[in-house]
């Protein structure tokens, strides 16, 4: 899980997914509070098409701007599947048929309830 506030934080954290060779899960979580910014035009900024070029990507959209997201991620090549939270992001990553890993990246208002779902979760094991 990492935060990524504009589009050099978000192409670095993808910088940093794209070195592990294993298949992997992006969740992308989109907020527009005040504390984030009510502009996300910057996702237009973000070179996504980093990401189309990895083989059996699975990648999910959430936040409240996942639409917005979801169009962004589309006019990169990649198909982003809607998602509600990082529950729903784990259980749909490991009812995939090869164990991947999931990446979570979040901007600034969407960082701790993602944290606090991860955390949940861990202790439910």
């Amino acid at each position: 899980m990492n935060l990524a506030k504009n589009p050099t934080g978000f192409n670095q954290n993808m910088s940093l997914l794209l070195q592990d060779p294993d298949p992997k899960t992006v969740y992308f979580i989109i907020n527009d509070h005040d504390n984030d910014g009510n502009d996300i035009s910057w996702l237009w900024d973000v070179d996504f098409e980093w990401l189309a070029q990895e083989k059996d990507l699975v990648v999910y959209a959430g936040g409240h701007r996942m639409n917005d997201l979801q169009v962004r991620l589309k006019y990169a090549g990649i198909s982003a599947q809607l998602v509600k939270n990082v529950t729903e992001a784990v259980k749909l990553t490991q009812a995939l048929p090869q164990e991947r890993k999931l990446y979570v990246l979040t901007n600034y208002s969407a960082l701790a309830p993602a944290q606090r779902e991860l955390h949940a979760l861990s202790s439910q094991e």
